[in-house]
């Protein structure tokens, strides 16, 4: 069988087609975006946006500057001051004089500031690269814990969504085959983003599969994944949770809602919200929790997120929020339940425009079949 050998890329077609589609000064300006806030708190940044704009540029500058120096390591960071030293050295010259001859110093000097520089550079991307492909992996172990195709219930329309805002997320989306007659949906939200939130999640729907088929009852269900995960988890680490199960043949859907938002019922073309009336998962030992039912009938709704939709933010800061949410909901009548979700992710996408996601974004929509 022949297999095609795969280009490798030119830097100068890369470079030349980096300039014309790189929308480089929407980038750029993301990018500085991005390191204002990654090394300056937020605190810092309020004091600073007191400040005049050239005052807050020179303080900004030399935090950032000195922030990126202590945060290298050691053999690193030396190599940097000593880059730095040689690019200062550079602007005096040094003459020698040799039968006449003149030697510039100063040239050498600062070519010798820049490889120093490069050398830095180059070891801090190699980290960074690194760092990118153990993501990828933990991204495609992520994704094939999720399901490989949206459920088939009868009687019951479902669609499942999840999108985490970096490489991994700490969202959870997942359906389970209880028996022939039960169907399990659950859909969480770990605190924190990034590997850490992705590995507690990973551990909270193992645990969920581990406890479903032996339940005695949903209050028992929350109290056992509450104690593993006060038992096992950081401190100040907690999950919101909705795990339910529904019926092909029945319109009773069965709910533990852990302190996840409220679950949307649409009826007709009236919206109202399920509150939870139990703690996030792992908040306290000694937390107790209750069952919620609902009923719904061909055609109703329900309509379940996490808040990377709610809170999705634009470029000027403005959440989406849950009025936009309930709107939505509203219009979903007469669709299929993946018509709905692709509605809510398209009206995300337009009101977010290019900014960056700022939070993991899951869904779960159900509707009633006649």
């Amino acid at each position: 069988m022949n297999q095609q050998t795969k280009k490798e890329p030119k830097l100068r077609e890369t470079v030349w087609n980096d300039i014309r589609h790189g929308n480089i000064k929407r980038t750029l300006l993301q990018d500085l975006k991005d390191l204002y806030e990654f090394y300056i708190d937020s605190k810092t940044r309020d004091r600073l946006d007191k400040h005049g704009w050239f005052r807050r540029w020179l303080s900004a500058s030399w935090r950032i500057l000195r922030e990126a120096i202590l945060r290298l390591t050691p053999g690193r960071r030396i190599l940097l001051v000593i880059s730095v030293i040689l690019a200062i050295s550079a602007g005096s010259k040094v003459d020698q004089y040799d039968d006449g001859g003149t030697v510039q110093f100063g040239i050498e000097f600062n070519t010798a500031s820049y490889a120093l520089l490069m050398i830095v550079l180059m070891l801090e991307l190699k980290d960074k690269l690194l760092a990118r492909s153990e993501l990828e992996t933990g991204r495609s172990v992520q994704i094939a814990l999720m399901p490989e195709e949206q459920p088939r219930i009868p009687g019951w329309d479902v669609w499942l969504y999840t999108k985490p805002a970096n490489d991994v997320g700490g969202d959870l989306v997942d359906h389970m085959v209880i028996s022939e007659t039960c169907h399990g949906l659950a859909i969480g939200d770990v605190s924190g983003k990034g590997l850490g939130a992705a590995l507690l999640m990973a551990k909270l729907q193992a645990t969920i599969h581990a406890l479903v088929r032996m339940k005695k009852n949903f209050p028992w269900l929350g109290k056992e994944l509450n104690q593993v995960f006060c038992r096992d988890c950081l401190p100040n680490r907690f999950a919101s949770l909705i795990y339910l199960e529904l019926c092909p043949e029945k319109g009773r859907i069965q709910m533990l809602n852990a302190g996840h938002l409220p679950p949307i019922i649409l009826r007709g073309f009236k919206t109202e919200e399920v509150p939870h009336t139990n703690q996030a998962i792992g908040l306290s030992a000694k937390a107790q929790f209750k069952e919620q039912t609902v009923d719904l009938n061909s055609g109703d709704f329900l309509f379940l997120h996490s808040d990377g939709v709610s809170e999705a933010q634009n470029k000027s800061g403005e959440f989406f929020g849950d009025n936009r949410v309930l709107e939505l909901v509203k219009t979903f009548r007469y669709k299929s339940a993946e018509e709905c979700g692709k509605l809510v992710l398209d009206a995300v996408a337009t009101f977010t425009d290019d900014a960056r996601p700022t939070d993991d974004l899951s869904l779960i929509i159900i509707k009633r079949k006649g």
